[in-house]
């Protein structure tokens, strides 16, 4: 996000190709960044051009570009913190002295980004899978996690340590995450041997960048424990666990269900949510409980099917964050024919109801064209 005070470096404009911010142009207060927010704008098209010009460059561009690199506002927003991750953490590993104090910038702005946009946050955990696994699965576990500590009412003290683990319980990984993710069949020795040892191996790097919160590394240390004592490195029970690392081992439980990895299918929110309250004895139930609350089984991001018959993709929670009843927009008629307009349903009425949750299959409908719903 660009900040108060800097220049838009590029033409910014609208879908009929007319110029709606020359480059150059100042954001000069938080209104105008709220403005570009609001606003369905795209770059990378001449400052002198038409809408002729405009056309024949839209043709020159696939729909994926458009979208991964093209769009203001929060989803491109996630796009960057996801770089800046891979590369603060590329950084703590091989011991730059700044990178404590970037992974500390970023974890404040994540922070205030999620406060900002939590819909929208939530929701590309479900659809936004296009950078590495590595970048994700740090990011959305920040998500998740500070929606969990809103459920249970934190303080802003606890709720920054918190993001902290989320955030950087898996840093003793970077190096590998995406490699593990890609391959097929189980770990071997050596690899498994490098899982069980990552907690204590993130603790270290995070004390070499400067990191010295008691709270903070413990939970760290402790993000793989489990209330039954069948967790790692140490064998832990229930109250000898840090609550935060509790959540953190909930949270990364749900997204290994629900991000795309090689050998292991996806699966629905609902069905994740279900394996995780059947394993209550590990999770420990008052931290379940507030996770499906706030979450609900069709948390933004996610298709469903409507009473009428029409095929939905979930917006935001109901009224008053009331997540078993949210907000949809509708995309497809019982029939098969996509709509044009996308109407938004409300599912406490009757001919909205969520009747269940749907897969979409390989390009059948790609959230990320319903993008103006969480701007």
């Amino acid at each position: 996000m660009l900040p108060i005070g800097t220049p838009i470096p590029w033409d910014l404009y609208s879908r009929a190709g007319r110029i709606v911010f020359r480059k150059g142009f100042v954001i000069h207060s938080a209104a105008n960044i709220e403005r570009l927010l609001s606003m369905d704008l795209h770059v990378g098209f001449p400052a002198a051009g038409h809408a002729d010009d405009h056309a024949r460059a839209t043709k020159q561009k696939s729909a994926a570009e458009l979208l991964a690199h093209s769009r203001v506002g929060p989803l491109r927003t996630m796009e960057q913190f996801a770089d800046q991750i891979t590369d603060c953490f590329a950084g703590v590993r091989l011991g730059h002295t700044s990178a404590g104090e970037e992974l500390r910038r970023i974890i404040a702005a994540a922070r205030d980004f999620y406060r900002r946009h939590p819909d929208t946050c939530v929701a590309a955990v479900h659809f936004n899978h296009g950078r590495s696994y590595q970048a994700l699965q740090p990011l959305y576990s920040l998500f998740l996690a500070l929606l969990v500590a809103g459920t249970l009412e934190w303080d802003e003290a606890r709720s920054a340590v918190l993001a902290g683990v989320a955030l950087t319980a898996n840093i003793g990984l970077s190096e590998v995450y995406d490699e593990w993710v890609s391959q097929p069949g189980r770990l071997d020795v050596a690899q498994d041997r490098l899982r069980l040892q990552h907690p204590r191996r993130s603790v270290e790097r995070l004390q070499d960048a400067g990191v010295s919160d008691p709270d903070w590394l413990r939970a760290v240390l402790q993000h793989h424990e489990w209330c039954d004592g069948s967790g790692y490195p140490e064998g832990l029970v229930a109250d000898e666990i840090s609550q935060e690392a509790l959540i953190v081992g909930l949270v990364e439980r749900y997204l290994s269900c629900i991000l795309p990895r090689r050998g292991r299918q996806s699966v629905l929110p609902g069905e994740a949510l279900k394996w995780i309250y059947d394993d209550a004895g590990k999770h420990g139930i008052r931290n379940i409980s507030p996770f499906i609350k706030a979450l609900g089984v069709n948390p933004p991001g996610t298709a469903v099917i409507l009473a009428n018959g029409e095929i939905a993709v979930v917006k935001r929670r109901g009224v008053e964050q009331d997540a078993m009843h949210p907000v949809v927009v509708s995309v497809r008629l019982q029939g098969g024919k996509y709509l044009d307009t996308q109407p938004q349903r409300d599912t406490r009425e009757p001919p909205y109801c969520i009747r269940q949750a749907y897969l979409p299959g390989k390009g059948e409908i790609n959230p990320a064209l319903m993008v103006r719903s969480w701007r």
